[in-house]
């Protein structure tokens, strides 16, 4: 009999055109094991379903404020927990941060006699919160020893860099050992490539001088839009024709109102579901992405993901510190700009656009950041 992986996760799609990273890996442990996704779901107040050796169990997350919309949905959670302890045999438990949203499963399965536990770590819960406002920071100190008592309950948590897993032992652990870390960059699944499209890009870029920039995902704290703009505006006063657009939740539709450009066509489009998404994504030349200028946490935005996935190179303008390049080290497919750019940082921009030997790149690319790789690194953990 297949051993069992539950799988924790405050995200999981139950619908099959709006996947997630965690449906991603679940398809992918289901080949060797038998997977338990015990997760919060868009759709259904409480479902549990076993279709041969996938079995789900979620919880629907109503919107709301957040935090406060989890303590109506925690018994519920509490409830399944106790449901999948009681009636399978569980092997190996692999955890999403952050944990302090899941705590009452936590709770049920800490001292569970699985063999290992993994804590992967893509939201240092609560420093970026804090950092743009979204926590009062005088909750600071309760909340990351909170994080930090349910990250120690793992065998092993894993980072997105190298200075991603130093931020987080700096965080949880300054006076206390830290389980063993490993780095475990986010992942994606990789629709075809179409290198048709790649080339049109090129000659659109260098020929016509058109650009089209898209940016998609969360919108409005901790997302420097603005700086985003700024940037693609010193492209259009170089001769370019830029346009710009934006996927946005209706939260994020109402941010963007207040943002305007007299230079470039910024045209917010409605969120799409991702299957949609991906596919509208090919159509663009450069996926943007910006995190916040006061945050200094090492990071590794998921857009990267979908954008290389798609056949678009990146421009990003990240934290100063950040170490993205030791994981993706392809200067042909992401540019970094300071939020601070200045006159050479543009003619730098210049030429990564205007650059057509990209191609090879892109397959190295691609399976670096597929679910294929992520998955040889998550099963080395559980052995």
């Amino acid at each position: 009999m297949k051993k069992t992986i539950l799988v924790l996760s405050g995200k999981y799609a139950a619908e099959s055109n709006n996947r997630y990273l965690t449906n991603d890996l679940v398809d992918g442990l289901l080949r060797d094991y038998r997977v338990i996704s015990l997760a919060y779901s868009s759709k259904n107040e409480i479902k549990v379903s076993e279709d041969g050796n996938k079995i789900e169990l979620l919880v629907k997350l109503r919107s709301g404020p957040k935090y406060i919309k989890y303590l109506l949905i925690w018994f519920r959670l509490l409830f399944l927990a106790l449901y999948a302890v009681i009636k399978f045999e569980i092997n190996y438990i692999i955890s999403f941060a952050p944990l302090s949203v899941i705590w009452p499963a936590l709770a049920v399965f800490a001292f569970s006699s699985a063999e290992k536990k993994l804590c992967i770590v893509f939201d240092i819960f609560p420093v970026h919160q804090i950092k743009i406002g979204l926590i009062p920071s005088q909750l600071s100190k309760i909340l990351i020893w909170f994080e930090g008592f349910w990250v120690s309950q793992f065998t092993t948590v894993s980072g997105m860099t190298g200075k991603n897993v130093e931020f987080i032992k700096r965080i949880y652990f300054a006076d206390s050992p830290s389980p063993n870390s490993v780095i475990l960059p986010p992942w994606g699944s990789v629709p075809n490539i179409n290198e048709e499209l790649s080339i049109e890009c090129i000659r659109r870029v260098v020929e016509d001088k058109k650009i089209r920039f898209v940016f998609g995902g969360q919108i409005g704290k901790g997302r420097s839009l603005e700086s985003c703009i700024k940037l693609i505006e010193a492209m259009a006063n170089r001769g370019y024709s830029v346009t710009f657009d934006v996927y946005a939740d209706p939260n994020g539709r109402a941010y963007l109102n207040r943002i305007v450009s007299d230079t470039i066509c910024i045209q917010v489009l409605d969120y799409l579901p991702r299957e949609e998404y991906l596919r509208q994504l090919s159509s663009y030349d450069f996926g943007m992405v910006a995190t916040d200028p006061r945050v200094d946490m090492p990071s590794f935005p998921s857009k990267i993901i979908d954008y290389i996935s798609c056949g678009l190179r990146c421009v990003c303008m990240l934290e100063e510190n950040t170490d993205i390049k030791t994981i993706f080290p392809f200067d042909k497919l992401l540019f970094l700009c300071d939020f601070d750019f200045d006159k050479i940082s543009i003619e730098n921009l210049e030429k990564f656009i205007t650059s057509a030997d990209y191609y090879g790149e892109l397959g190295q690319g691609v399976d670096v950041l597929s679910t294929r790789n992520a998955l040889g690194k998550v099963l080395s953990c559980l052995k």
